[in-house]
């Protein structure tokens, strides 16, 4: 699939001056990203963007890293640069949050999209973009009950069935195929250069849009739930007011005691701040259920943390020590508040 790369700011802003002088006022826009898969954090790694006629890519690590790299140091915690982990080189000039922020709240242009919830999250947390005039996809799949529990709704079946399998409903080939998308779905978006397989599943993603589009729109006029389709775009995406903290989702917490939520946020703290240093997904550091485990234990002995996390691995080696400070940091916390009848 041939596509153009936008390498700058100035060649995003030299594609929005020939859209709106060719008429073109909606495109197909997707994201791949990072999330805490191959290495700490969350990345916007791919745009992937189809105007009716051509492909374009936007290579967006450099504005991601840049973000990265402000929201460590803000936090006070230390920062890998990406170019040690991808081995990438260095766009000049890069495209930068501006180029980003001038295409995607675009407010002339429409976006088309398959379920940008975790899309427009991700833009709104890294960058503080919101994404403006969003008409998703999914959102009409959803008001024509063809997504939920049991239903083969994600965008390849529904591409099959509405746009290049003229009808038919899900086949065999389509779920074999849905397999291997979810494999290339999961490589890692972070590396440079990305591979060709990657590239094509990326464009192939927003290939089909506008005839999905389309063919979905009909079948809400056919079956008068064209102003249900229109109130539900009100607000896309519906972003989180507030965002919560990671130790709050871990399995079961609403269910521990409350000194054990003390411990758990201490040392999931811990966990993260190696997980960080060694730009490690968390769970390659620290196994969620483990880390509840430890936190339902609490308060330990460092043989007792020993006996759970070992000391051959690197990761092991560097979080003993910070569990160990943990720990007591948790029950100086519980002493202070005055509920020392809390530990039992």
């Amino acid at each position: 699939m041939n596509y153009t790369l936008l390498n700058s700011d100035d060649e995003i802003k030299a594609l929005l001056i020939r859209w709106e002088q060719n008429n073109i006022q909606q495109i197909a826009l997707d994201f791949e990203g990072e999330f805490n898969l191959h290495c700490y954090g969350e990345h916007l790694c791919l745009i992937q963007i189809f105007d009716g006629s051509d492909f374009y890519l936007v290579d967006p690590l450099c504005a991601d890293e840049e973000a990265s790299r402000r929201a460590a140091e803000s936090a006070g915690k230390p920062f890998l640069p990406f170019t040690r982990v991808t081995g990438k080189s260095q766009v000049k000039p890069p495209v930068t949050e501006e180029g980003l922020r001038l295409l995607l709240e675009s407010p002339q242009m429409e976006k088309l999209w398959f379920d940008c919830a975790s899309d427009g999250e991700l833009v709104w947390k890294k960058f503080g973009i919101r994404l403006h005039k969003v008409y998703d996809v999914f959102r009409v799949a959803k008001v024509l009950g063809l997504v939920g529990p049991g239903l083969a709704g994600n965008l390849a079946a529904l591409t099959e069935r509405f746009v290049t399998g003229a009808g038919r409903e899900i086949s065999g080939h389509v779920q074999q195929d849905t397999l291997s998308k979810k494999r290339l779905q999961q490589t890692n978006w972070m590396n440079r250069p990305l591979s060709a397989a990657q590239l094509e599943y990326a464009l192939k993603d927003v290939a089909n849009l506008f005839a999905l589009r389309q063919a979905l729109d009909e079948e809400a006029r056919s079956k008068k739930l064209l102003s249900q389709v229109r109130a539900t775009m009100k607000g896309i995406p519906h972003l989180s007011k507030e965002q919560i903290p990671g130790y709050m989702k871990m399995p079961g917490y609403k269910r521990m005691k409350v000194h054990q939520q003390i411990f758990l946020r201490h040392f999931f703290e811990a966990r993260d701040l190696v997980a960080r240093q060694l730009n490690k997904p968390p769970f390659q550091v620290l196994d969620k259920h483990l880390l509840v485990r430890l936190a339902q234990k609490a308060p330990l002995v460092r043989a007792q943390l020993v006996a759970e996390l070992g000391t051959k691995s690197q990761a092991a080696r560097m979080l003993l020590p910070l569990l160990e400070e943990a720990n007591k940091a948790a029950q100086d916390e519980i002493s202070r508040s005055g509920k020392v009848n809390l530990l039992g």
